[in-house]
């Protein structure tokens, strides 16, 4: 840790007043797993630099939302996004895989008390159609 810093540290003090414990309660736990419903955390897999701004505007675009998104970028590729609309962000799960420049964008649902960092995102959907099978490999079991 830099000096200057551990020094400041040992000349903080709080006071009386933000000495007070906060307690959460189950109310407001209740609360954020409600309020998750807004939420995805996307991971975008790319070793290359890209534009944070760009990718929030095109995402946008594409997705063509009712009522908008706010994009936080949380570093190391990763991102949480709000929506406005429970319905656009069910839809944005559900019509899925998307790609920006080139490169696939993973999301994920967020878990009510879970850090979006600690969240482990590794996984895609993709619809795969496969034409002119013989009749005896149209299985479940082949596919």
């Amino acid at each position: 840790m830099d000096d200057s810093l551990a020094s400041m540290w040992k000349n903080f003090v709080l006071t009386e007043e933000e000495k007070v414990n906060v307690e959460v309660t189950g109310s407001m736990q209740g609360t954020s797993t409600e309020r998750a419903k807004f939420y995805l955390v996307g991971k975008l897999l790319t070793d290359r630099l890209y534009n944070a701004e760009a990718l929030k505007s095109t995402l946008k675009m594409i997705w063509k939302l009712v009522k908008g998104l706010t994009l936080v970028d949380l570093g190391k590729n990763l991102f949480l996004f709000q929506f406005y609309y429970p319905l656009d962000r069910r839809r944005v799960l559900d019509t899925g895989p998307w790609s920006f420049d080139k490169s696939l964008v993973l999301l994920k649902e967020v878990e009510g008390d879970v850090q979006p960092s600690e969240l482990v995102i590794d996984k895609a959907t993709f619809w795969v159609q496969v034409d002119n099978l013989p009749l005896g490999c149209m299985t479940k079991d082949v596919g």
